[in-house]
């Protein structure tokens, strides 16, 4: 039975609810960033015509790749700089057609396999979830790896801010693997669509535990979140062993951090923000049900928190117009109010400081997703 709560429209009712029209913003403007260094470097077009004749399949499975896509924002950066280096630029640029060319001369290939692709979780192909192993750093690729960039980049970023004294990325065992694939098949199950809307931005699933797993697995209360996710990690989420005590528990986490990857996106692609936004407003929100959180929200963080409640309110409202066993009722009765009073108290804030810093396209995505809060009047 599918919901008569029309979660479709969260998606599409406006063209920057889905993820289709953000990627398509996003790699345009990627692909600009790749014109003017070929113009920049004066290479001709090498890169746009490789380009052109990509399959669509092969498209979308490169530039899905966050690491692909923090390559190209480098080279971005990089010739933005009031003096651009013509050397730095080069070697972001060289690099990244190498890897083009790769993909290019092996598209018709079931396997490219300096991407890790070691478990896909879903299909097809070109938009697999897959299963990130830390151990996958095997490629006949020799100047780049996708799974080592992802190594480098949890270590850098998430290990010391998720656990005391930090965690690591490690394998999935053969029941995480079922456990995945059952939380992903009742995304599928009860919203089809939205699964398929949130692979576009979601590419690998990583789990993080304590250095010690093996030998101390009851240290693990010092890992402090049960899944993150981070605007300088693109396509992946992690997920702490915490997540995998229920199958609805991962069900919402995965959820919750896609969610993360979407906004991510949207506020790459699109014009949400004034430029002169840096982070910071007149207020700061602090939240309230992270009591032991020293550092308040700044605006950013607060809207993406808002964009996440309003979609699981409106998913876990759906989901009790439906018979399920596979998600106990009394916690899709408990997850409903409690997110729909979250995303209540952060739209009271936003309320206040939105006009300060978003554009007028950052201020009707805002009040469209402010309306999905009204179905529970209905």
């Amino acid at each position: 039975m599918q919901p008569s709560i029309d979660l479709i429209s969260l998606f599409s009712s406006k063209s920057y609810f889905t993820s289709e029209f953000i990627f398509q913003e996003l790699t345009n403007r990627l692909i600009g960033v790749l014109y003017r260094a070929e113009e920049f470097l004066n290479t001709g077009e090498d890169i746009s015509k490789i380009l052109n004749e990509l399959s669509d399949a092969t498209y979308l499975f490169l530039f899905r790749s966050g690491p692909v896509q923090i390559l190209i924002e480098r080279i971005e950066n990089l010739l933005y700089h009031d003096t651009p280096n013509i050397e730095d630029v080069s070697t972001c640029y060289i690099l990244f057609k190498q890897i083009l060319m790769y993909v290019y001369e092996n598209q018709n290939k079931a396997i490219l396999t300096f991407f890790e692709i070691s478990q896909p979780l879903t299909e097809p192909f070109a938009l697999s979830v897959i299963a990130f192993d830390p151990n996958n750093v095997d490629s006949d690729f020799d100047k780049w790896n996708e799974c080592s960039e992802i190594n480098k980049g949890f270590y850098s970023i998430i290990s010391k801010e998720t656990g005391k004294p930090y965690t690591v990325l490690r394998s999935f065992t053969p029941n995480y693997i079922n456990d995945l694939k059952t939380a992903l098949s009742l995304i599928s199950t009860f919203f089809p669509y939205i699964l398929y809307d949130l692979s576009i931005n979601l590419k690998h699933i990583c789990l993080y535990d304590i250095a010690e797993w093996n030998e101390y697995p009851n240290k693990r209360d010092n890992i402090s979140t049960f899944s993150c996710s981070d605007r300088r990690l693109l396509s992946c989420i992690f997920l702490s062993v915490k997540s995998f005590v229920s199958v609805h528990k991962l069900f919402e986490a995965i959820f919750h951090e896609a969610l993360h990857l979407k906004y991510f996106n949207a506020t790459r692609a699109l014009p949400l923000y004034k430029k002169t936004y840096r982070g910071s407003s007149n207020d700061e929100f602090k939240c309230p049900w992270r009591k032991n959180s020293a550092r308040p929200w700044k605006f950013d963080r607060t809207f993406a928190a808002f964009h996440v409640y309003v979609h699981l309110f409106v998913a876990y409202k759906a989901l009790l117009q439906i018979e399920t066993t596979d998600i106990p009722q009394d916690w899709i009765i408990e997850r409903t109010r409690i997110c729909f009073e979250k995303a209540n108290i952060i739209s009271e804030w936003i309320d206040v400081q939105y006009d300060e810093v978003m554009q007028s396209e950052g201020k009707n995505f805002y009040s469209d997703l402010k309306q999905f809060l009204k179905i529970d009047k209905e």
